[in-house]
């Protein structure tokens, strides 16, 4: 098992990139 900590990253990691995405397409959607 890894450590809280280094998961706790990973997921941070992976719901900082959906969010990124998200206001991407938002931003284009806008642009249009």
């Amino acid at each position: 098992m890894l450590p809280l900590s280094i998961m706790q990253r990973m997921f941070l990691r992976m719901f900082i990139r959906t969010e990124n995405s998200c206001q991407q397409e938002c931003r284009l959607r806008i642009r249009l």
